[in-house]
Order: structure tokens, then sequence, then C-alpha cells
């Protein structure tokens, strides 16, 4: 009786990690361009692109959702048009892109932002950054 105990206990906890993790799954960000999953970072540098003393450069990471095909020179020309990043309730205007090629699998796109140093690199949990699109007529 108790190995069925323990058996249907297993069971039970498989189904809510299961059920965690699907819920956890962000819905993709709709674009003009296509839709992408969304991942952030914040780093002192990346490639050539450095933040100033007192800043750090927050990336955020789209990947190309299924369905969309990335058209680097659209994607440019779109992000460029006025994208910005709302953190801690200032606004920041996008300072470069890079683009990445992953596992020779797909390019994801790295929008770069200088903002202000507030210990985001090494903080526990990320805080929440509100990304501001352009919009194609």
């Amino acid at each position: 009786m108790r190995t069925y105990k323990k058996y249907n206990l297993c069971i039970l906890v498989i189904c809510l990690i299961l059920l965690v993790t699907a819920c956890a799954k962000a819905d993709p960000i709709v674009t003009d361009i296509g839709s992408f999953e969304y991942s952030q970072e914040f780093m002192h540098s990346i490639d050539d692109t450095a933040a100033t003393q007192g800043n750090t450069l927050l990336v955020i990471y789209l990947k190309p959702a299924d369905g969309t095909n990335l058209d680097l020179d659209a994607a440019e020309d779109y992000f460029f048009g006025g994208t910005q990043a709302v953190l801690a309730d200032n606004t920041y205007d996008l300072k470069c892109i890079a683009f990445e090629q992953v596992d020779n699998a797909y390019v994801r796109v790295g929008l770069v932002f200088e903002v202000a140093d507030n210990g985001y690199e090494d903080a526990a949990e990320q805080p929440t950054v509100r990304l501001l699109l352009p919009s194609v007529e």
C-alpha cells in the first residue's frame, strides 16, 4: 500500500513540475516584423560596446518565434525606428543592435540599452523591463 502512495506522490510532483514549466513560458512579443521570444541580461560590455561609468548595458534578446523569418536589414530599420526600454520609471533609447548566430540554428536580435547601474547584474531577481516598439505605417 505504501508503494502506491509513493508512486502517486511521485506522479503528482512530476505533473506539478510540468504544469509550472508550461505556465512559465512567456507569450511571444508580437512586432510589425514578426514574433519573438524575449529574454534579458545586464552586462558591462558586449562586443565593442561598453557602458560608461555608473551605467550598465541592458541587452534584450529576441529569438524569432516559429514561423518568423528574420530579415536582418528589416530588423535593423524597424528597431532603430524608435525602440525604447522603460526601467524603474526611466525611458532609455536604443544604443545599438547586435545580431548573434546561435548554434547555427537561428539568429537572435540583441537590443542594447545603456541604463543606470542599480546592481541589476548581481540581482537575484531581474527587474521588469517594458519594451516600447515603433509601429510601421
